[in-house]
This record gives structure tokens, C-alpha cells and sequence, in this order.
């Protein structure tokens, strides 16, 4: 499918995934080994989107907790790190007006799920850690 193309059929479901390992971790079938996916082919998915996804299920998702992020634990109102997050269908280049004389270029990532935060393949893939990658175009954007 090219980057110009939205297939909801296509969309990976975090979200059940991640009830998905929760039930898992209950029932004590969560180990070291199933947990390092990517060092063993029999626990890793065929599809490495896939295979990112469990990953994210797993160690990527933002919870909100008043006392940590700010935010209400049911709509995440207040979150310092804005989730939940809109779901955007492409990845798209964006003026963004900063104040009323100010104006800075950013790339609004697509997303799919609402609580996890821009990944980096490569990243989610060794460091199994919850991250924010964002692209820097503006200098002024990096010192603010």
C-alpha cells in the first residue's frame, strides 16, 4: 500500500494486543525469553509490523497517572505529554504558528493508537523502552 493510501482493515490493534499480553503476564506466560521477541524466531511474528506492535502493547503504552504525568487515568486530561493523542491517517508536513509573530515547520507523524508515542523502528525493535521521537526542522523549535 503506498504512504497516500488509508486502510483501516490494515490497522494493527494495540490496544487488543496489549489486553492481549496482560492476560498473558496473569496467567504467568510471560517470560524473559517471549519478552526479548526479537532474539528468537519462534516467538517473533512473521511481520515485523506486527512484531512492533506487541512490542508497543507491551512497553510502549502511556498510562496517565495524575501524580506522575498530570493527567486524569480515564481521559488523560492534563497530561504533560498530551495524550491521548489524535489518530492521524498520513504523515504530513505542518506550519505550526508558535505565537503571533512566530511560525515553525513540523512533520505531524501518522498514528494509529492513541497512546503510543512516535516510535523509532529500530529503537522499539532493541531498547523494548517507551520514547518520543520527534523530527527537528527548526533550530528555534529545538531550544524552546
Amino acid at each position: 500500500m503506498d504512504v497516500d493510501s488509508d486502510d483501516a482493515s490494515k490497522v494493527i490493534n494495540v490496544d487488543e494486543l496489549r489486553q492481549q499480553f496482560i492476560r498473558n503476564y496473569c496467567n504467568g506466560n510471560v517470560n524473559i525469553r517471549n519478552m526479548c521477541r526479537f532474539c528468537d524466531s519462534e516467538f517473533s511474528d512473521a511481520n515485523p509490523c506486527v512484531e512492533m506492535a506487541k512490542v508497543a502493547a507491551a512497553s510502549c503504552m502511556h498510562n496517565c497517572i495524575s501524580s506522575i504525568c498530570g493527567g486524569n487515568e480515564k481521559t488523560g486530561k492534563g497530561c504533560r505529554f498530551d495524550f491521548p493523542k489524535k489518530t492521524i491517517n498520513h504523515t504530513v508536513p505542518a506550519i505550526m504558528q508558535v505565537n503571533y509573530s512566530q511560525m515553525e515547520a513540523r512533520v505531524l507523524l501518522c498514528r494509529t493508537c492513541t497512546r503510543v508515542p512516535n516510535l523509532n523502528e529500530y529503537f522499539l525493535l532493541y531498547w523494548h523502552g517507551n520514547h518520543d521521537m520527534s523530527v527537528l526542522i527548526v533550530v528555534a523549535h529545538k531550544m524552546r
